[in-house]
């Protein structure tokens, strides 16, 4: 109360004197000389109060991340993800004992389902024409239906 007095009469707490001044002098957020002037029941409570406030302002922010590490990293992380699977299976298929056999026109080729032989006359995409020794029947065939001779 005598604080406030002194305020409406314009003398103001200067390093523990009044003064007469016109307008207040700007608070010090110096914890030590708050602790001096309010004692240190008063100034631990206000301590406490400016803590909790900026507690609540702060809340949700993650400290030290700042949203352009966030950003590069969000898009990054699915690339380099995607980079390490695929080293991955291309590690795996070196152990992968099934090779893909590839044919030429012109190689002999034997037909799995029916034990026929003949040769390879035309390649259309994954389709193989085959003209058959056994008399000259052609006939169109699949990959996995052909093997070599």
């Amino acid at each position: 109360m005598h604080r406030e007095l002194c305020a409406k009469n314009g003398l103001y707490e200067v390093d523990g004197e009044y003064r007469k001044l016109a307008k207040p002098p700007a608070k010090k957020n110096n914890k030590a000389s708050e602790a001096r002037s309010k004692g240190l029941y008063e100034a631990a409570k206000i301590d406490s109060y400016s803590d909790s406030n900026t507690d609540s302002n702060t809340e949700g922010a993650v400290p030290g991340i700042s949203l352009w590490t966030l950003l590069v990293a969000l898009i990054s992380f699915p690339f380099t993800l995607l980079f390490k699977i695929i080293r991955i299976f291309a590690f795996l298929s070196l152990f992968s004992g099934k090779k893909t056999e590839e044919f030429c026109v012109g190689d002999p080729v034997l037909v799995r389902y029916s034990q026929t032989e003949g040769r390879i006359i035309d390649i259309n995409g994954s389709h193989f024409m085959v003209s058959m020794y056994d008399g000259g029947k052609v006939d169109s065939y699949q990959a996995y239906e052909l093997e070599r001779i």
